[in-house]
């Protein structure tokens, strides 16, 4: 068995550390490569008569190895002034969140941290009790999207794990997630799909997230930061642009100043949340001075709207002279949204009721660590390594996957077969091309 596990790591082994006579060519070949056959399996344990879903959610999660750590780097310790407080040292030993770690030149290539993982890094993660409370940990970062069906759909429980990837800590996740969904996404589930993410990724410049997507024609649903609460106007309509979306010029900016983000977004009424019945009466006061979308986006970013009618005395002389006042329909162009554009309306109850699917992924991820579920915390393997360990997380992954659908038919009266079974012959002729060379015992390649 180790012998076996040993061999099928090599074939992934895109390590600069424990596989440093590879060229920077041949890691990054070697790493697309690896997380194609990785991400095969986890395709392979997904039923293939399950319809496409709605929402892909996506999202990182911290995940320690068992490797002991070395220090930490000065710039995470913390030290306590003369006051007594606790401030955090400005020196940096590795460049943070760098854009490119597969490059030659890149701090994780050339780092030595000395510790038994020598793929390790330190890196920050959200406190939990499940953690035990630490907001740092030392190992790597996984990337991961769970499949999720609208509320009224019979496979809304299906939460299941669509495409992964493993990456070291203190990088850029923009780039390494659009890796996984340009690579091991898109080849399986195509583009029909609302992509769901935190703000940690659509916080991006549009150049290294938002312009893909739309690129790609995939729509995202997006949270706000406290600065993208922002009034700004688009000289080329008039109209003003919030949280991402057009108003008419003449909003009262008391209605803008009125909205504040809640801790949580629900619409459920019986939600105790004190602030968010303040939040619904905001947007809902928005509603009669927000532009109606007549087209859906598109592909450069351009978007088509009604201008409503409402409150048009309020307009100032030059006001009057804008596009927005003279046109009953104006074009907003991609420039305008900036990295804020989604398909509804940030705050609405469609929003809420889309947003809520990016749970999916935190749900998952928590099932993979809870130790009487996947039991993925520290020391759960005895290997190190980031291929090693992304191997494991596969395995982990795809038994969520057959226990989650498994339950599933269970609780329908199906059988495994039920969901399960498909035409073998012809699934394997859409998916190999025969005329392809690839290498001796490789599995086949997409078409």
């Amino acid at each position: 068995v180790r012998h076996l596990f040993n061999r099928m790591v090599a074939v992934i082994n895109a390590s600069p550390h424990l596989n440093p006579t590879l060229t920077e060519k041949e890691r990054i070949a070697t790493e697309k490569q690896g997380y194609e056959y990785l991400n095969r399996l986890v395709h392979a344990s997904i039923p293939q008569a399950l319809p496409s879903a709605q929402y892909q959610a996506i999202d990182a999660t911290s995940y320690p190895t068992m490797s002991a750590p070395p220090p930490k780097p000065e710039s995470m310790t913390t030290k306590k002034s003369k006051k007594g407080k606790r401030k955090t040292s400005s020196k940096k030993e590795f460049p943070p969140y760098e854009k490119d770690y597969q490059r030659d030149g890149s701090a994780f290539v050339r780092q030595r941290t000395g510790a038994h993982d020598p793929d390790g890094r330190w890196g920050y993660q959200t406190p939990t009790p499940g953690n035990g409370m630490q907001d740092t940990f030392f190992g790597h970062s996984a990337l991961a999207s769970v499949a999720s069906y609208p509320q009224d759909n019979p496979y809304r429980e299906l939460k299941l794990v669509t495409a992964m990837m493993v990456i070291p800590n203190a990088t850029d996740h923009s780039a390494a997630t659009l890796r996984m969904i340009n690579d091991h996404l898109i080849p399986f589930h195509g583009t029909d799909f609302t992509l769901l993410t935190d703000r940690g990724f659509t916080n991006a410049k549009p150049e290294n997230w938002a312009d893909h997507l739309l690129a790609a024609g995939i729509e995202q649903v997006i949270d706000m930061r406290k600065d993208d609460l922002q009034i700004r106007r688009d000289k080329d309509t008039g109209v003003i642009m919030f949280a991402g979306a057009p108003f008419l010029p003449w909003t009262p900016e008391a209605l803008f100043e009125a909205v504040s983000r809640p801790v949580r977004y629900t619409t459920n009424p019986d939600n105790p949340e004190e602030h968010i019945e303040a939040f619904h009466a905001a947007i809902a006061a928005l509603d009669p001075y927000a532009l109606i979308p007549n087209e859906t986006r598109r592909p450069n970013g351009n978007r088509q709207y009604l201008v409503p009618q409402h409150d048009r005395a309020l307009a100032t002389a030059a006001q009057r002279k804008t596009k927005v006042f003279t046109q009953a329909t104006i074009r907003i162009k991609k420039q305008a949204f900036g990295k804020l554009q989604q398909h509804h309306r940030w705050g609405t109850p469609k929003w809420i009721e889309a947003y809520n699917h990016r749970t999916a992924v935190e749900g998952v991820f928590g099932n993979l660590k809870d130790r009487e579920q996947g039991g993925v915390t520290r020391g759960w393997i005895r290997v190190v390594g980031i291929p090693a360990m992304a191997l494991m997380l596969a395995a982990a992954m795809v038994y969520h996957n057959l226990k989650t659908a498994q339950h599933w038919a269970e609780k329908n009266l199906k059988t495994d077969v039920d969901i399960y079974e498909f035409d073998t012959e012809t699934e394997l002729r859409s998916q190999i091309k025969n005329d392809q060379p690839r290498q001796p015992n490789a599995p086949p390649t997409a078409a």
